[in-house]
């Protein structure tokens, strides 16, 4: 006969198993119904409902955009290094005006390449 020890110990083990196997099935329904709207079988309305019923945590998609911007302008000076100055501390990417950007999700590096006398003739 077995001790009350070893069958607790045993109960726990099968307890921690079936709670895994659960949260693995509640993780794939989720799934499912997530690729069910993707592919267009579920509106994002009907989805949003079966996860609210089944508490299975909101779904919220993102997009990471990538982009390059590569750009010149020119000041009215002759001082080099008071523009690449201004260029350094002030150039900057403005996403204000763009829908739905996700708060402090933005990583933006702006390198000034060169400032440089441009000739008249230029």
């Amino acid at each position: 006969m077995r001790s009350v020890h070893a069958q607790a110990q045993q109960n726990r083990e099968h307890l921690s198993r079936a709670e895994a196997e659960h949260a693995d099935t509640i993780a794939r329904i989720r799934a499912y119904a997530i690729g069910k709207h993707r592919s267009g079988d579920i509106c994002r309305t009907g989805l949003d409902e079966f996860l609210e019923e089944f508490a299975l945590g909101e779904y919220d998609p993102r997009v990471r955009v990538s982009f390059t911007i590569v750009g010149t302008y020119e000041v009215s000076s002759d001082d080099v290094r008071a523009a690449r100055t201004d260029a350094d501390g002030y150039l900057h990417v403005d996403l204000d005006r763009l829908d739905n950007v996700v708060p402090d999700s933005d990583d933006v590096t702006v390198t000034v390449t060169s400032a440089l006398v441009v000739d008249d003739d230029d």
